[in-house]
Formats: structure tokens, sequence, C-alpha cells
């Protein structure tokens, strides 16, 4: 009911994890049944694709499974096709667009070496540089730590764009971009646009602390 009331949906996954990706199915599924039809936003695809995925449903309109060839994913370093072909199939089922949300490898690049805009909040950057150390088991060296934040705060910035201009949206990322003191809902927030953001997680100690 609440999902159904938002013209901008988050859902942050951990990627690979199929019962992530089976609700995330589950969730458009239920959303075209009660009539609510959304651009559906994927992180795992790059947005310079999203030509690709027109092109294979106005050639392919029923068929799901061969999207994956079409867009090489098994060398995107994603896991692999399998995992969201339920969710692709629930967006073909609802004839939702699909839209690919990710800077492209050469926009990654760039964004590493690029300064960081200058209206970005001190605790968004802070927070991904201590995100991002935890990750590489605080063994990356110093520059590359910057370089790799600067990165991941310019994904979290053009995700966020693509998202407001894409609304009604259902979007579905990695769970450290959904976060809302920090992630594409704060982001939006702080431009005036309002989202509902649903964690997926697995239940431990830790994870209801965070």
């Amino acid at each position: 009911d609440v999902l159904a009331q938002s013209r901008t949906i988050i859902l942050g996954e951990t990627h690979g994890d199929a019962e992530h990706q089976n609700r995330e199915a589950f969730l458009i599924n239920r959303l075209a049944d009660r009539g609510q039809y959304l651009s559906i936003a994927l992180e795992m695809v790059p947005n310079a694709k999203t030509s690709v995925i027109q092109t294979y449903r106005q050639q392919s309109p029923e068929e799901a499974s061969l999207l994956g060839e079409a867009l090489d994913w098994v060398n995107s370093g994603w896991p692999d096709y399998s995992f969201y072909e339920p969710v692709i199939n629930a967006a073909f089922r609802a004839k939702d667009d699909i839209i690919g949300l990710d800077m492209d490898e050469t926009e990654k690049l760039a964004a590493r070496k690029a300064p960081v805009p200058a209206n970005t909040p001190a605790v968004l950057f802070s927070s991904w540089k201590e995100t991002m150390a935890a990750a590489h088991c605080n063994l990356i060296s110093p520059d590359d730590l910057e370089a790799v934040t600067r990165m991941q705060v310019a994904r979290d910035r053009s995700m966020t764009a693509l998202i407001a201009a894409n609304a009604p949206v259902l979007a579905i990322v990695g769970s450290e971009h959904a976060r809302k003191d920090r992630g594409i809902p704060a982001l939006l927030a702080a431009n005036g646009r309002s989202s509902v953001t649903v964690a997926l997680m697995p239940y431990s100690t830790q994870t209801v602390d965070e």
C-alpha cells in the first residue's frame, strides 16, 4: 500500500542474492496488478545501454531470457544474469520501461580523477570513504581510496539525476546506494524529491543495528 502511493521507490539489495531479486520481481508484479506501471531502473546496466534494451524489446517484446546476451552481461562484472532474470521477466510482463542507471567504464574512470562537486555534503564523502576502506579491508592506499570514493559519490549523483528524470520509477541498487543518510534517497531529498526506500537485508544482530 505504501509503495503504491510513491512515485519514487528505491530498493536496496545485496547483488546476486536470489531471494532479494525474487522479492524485487514480486513487488514489480504486485504493483502492476494494482495498475502501477513504473520505469524499472537498474544499477547493473550502464545508462548508455538503455538503447540496447529498447531495441531488443522492439524485436522480442515477450522474451526476456536473451536480453542478458544482448547486453553482454557475462562480461559486465555483475552476478550472473540468471539472478536478475526474474526482475526482467516481471518488467516485461508489466510492459514497464527498463532503464540503465550506472555510468559506463569510461565515465567511472573519469570520475575517479575528477574533483568532487563543491556542493557535495562532507558527510556523504566521509561516509563513502569509510565504507570503501572497510570493503577493501583497510588495505587500500590513500590515493586509491580517494579515487574510489570520488567514483562512488559521482555514481550516486548520476543515478539520482536519472531516477528523478524518470519518475514514476522503481530503482534497484546496492543497499549502500539506498542509504537514507548519504545515498540516493538523501540526494533526492536535498533536491526536494520524496522517495520510499526498502532495504532488503539478511537478518543478523549486526544488520539490525545498522
